[in-house]
């Protein structure tokens, strides 16, 4: 999430993971008077806390009491929400009742709820849809032949666009993952994933890009990486190697890799080595309908390797959070927030 319209971005995500805890908290246990006055001195302590927890409540009441709004304009999460049942209709009820006792803002209506929800959830899915040419929803994985006779394997919620031309060929991954298996054919091809670039003459290679890095992993052939503003920071992997490049920083790590433990997701696994669980959450997060919060940045940096089962989502998080001392809080079919125990 991004702070609007201040200056304070640095610190506005981190109050806004703060009040999505409060809020799970307070409607697990809306009659726990402590708990309500220590909410109540958190909301109190700055505006940026008062306005976190109005943002949040918009939010929350977006995902509550809007909800054929959003099944229509996200069908794809849509198809796999669990049905409102009773219980959920009671936990609606009791969190109208807390918010009403804590002077919590109302929304002006059904409309204005589902339109922020709109703006927060699919706002960067429609800027892909414009761009790709080809893109997966959540949880799905899809074989694309391109014109030159190479195969590329998207990964779920990935997005790429192709330019394929007499004097060579640019694939951009847009978002996502996806592995390429390439024809030489004597033109250059080039893969661009958020400021990386990955050229190859004939080669099989998986690319995947986090909101934090950009990773490449060869399974047999030759690659070559290059990173910066002039491109002149530059590397060549052979088969068997990873390398991951930080967005921010161009910080490189280079490591050893199994063959056969790459791109394992399009079996259903994630594999993953000396990554912070908050990166591996966002992998799993494309294959989960819910949306997935990890407000303890503690927690989100641990680093984890291990393998996880991309077919179960929720048990995936629960393997991976579990040996931290973290849980996994299902708060509704559409949100899992991650604390510790």
């Amino acid at each position: 999430m991004k702070s609007v319209g201040n200056d304070d971005s640095d610190k506005t995500p981190a109050v806004l993971e703060e009040a999505a805890e409060w809020l799970l908290q307070l409607r697990e246990t809306p009659q726990d008077a402590d708990l309500c006055r220590r909410f109540e001195a958190w909301r109190s302590q700055s505006p940026e806390h008062q306005a976190a927890w109005d943002r949040t409540q918009a939010m929350w009441d977006a995902l509550g009491e809007a909800p054929a709004e959003y099944e229509r304009l996200s069908p794809a999460r849509g198809e796999n929400t669990v049905p409102r049942s009773p219980t959920h209709r009671r936990h609606a009820h009791t969190r109208r009742a807390w918010a009403g006792r804590l002077g919590r803002p109302r929304l002006a209506g059904a409309a204005a709820a589902a339109a922020l929800c709109a703006a927060l959830f699919f706002g960067p899915a429609v800027m892909l849809r414009l761009q790709a040419d080809q893109l997966t929803a959540t949880a799905e994985i899809r074989t694309v032949k391109l014109e030159d006779g190479s195969t590329v394997v998207l990964g779920a919620d990935s997005a790429i666009k192709s330019a394929i031309g007499d004097s060579g060929r640019k694939i951009t991954l847009l978002a996502g993952e996806a592995f390429f298996d390439v024809v030489a054919d004597g033109r250059p091809f080039v893969v661009e994933a958020g400021g990386v670039e990955v050229e190859v003459l004939g080669t099989a290679f998986d690319v995947r890009m986090t909101s934090a890095a950009t990773d490449v992993a060869l399974a047999h052939g030759s690659v070559r990486t290059s990173f910066g503003e002039d491109m002149s920071s530059q590397a060549t992997l052979a088969p068997g190697e990873v390398i991951s490049i930080e967005r921010d920083s161009g910080a490189e790590t280079r490591a050893a890799i199994a063959v056969s433990d790459i791109a394992t997701w399009r079996e259903g696994r994630l594999y993953v080595t000396n990554q912070t669980i908050g990166s591996v959450v966002e992998l799993i997060q494309r294959y989960h309908p819910a949306w997935i919060t990890v407000p303890d940045r503690g927690l989100a940096a641990k680093r984890v390797s291990g393998i996880y089962d991309l077919t179960r989502p929720d048990q995936a998080l629960r393997a991976l959070v579990g040996p931290y001392g973290g849980t996994v809080r299902s708060a509704s079919p559409l949100l899992r927030v991650i604390t510790r125990l």
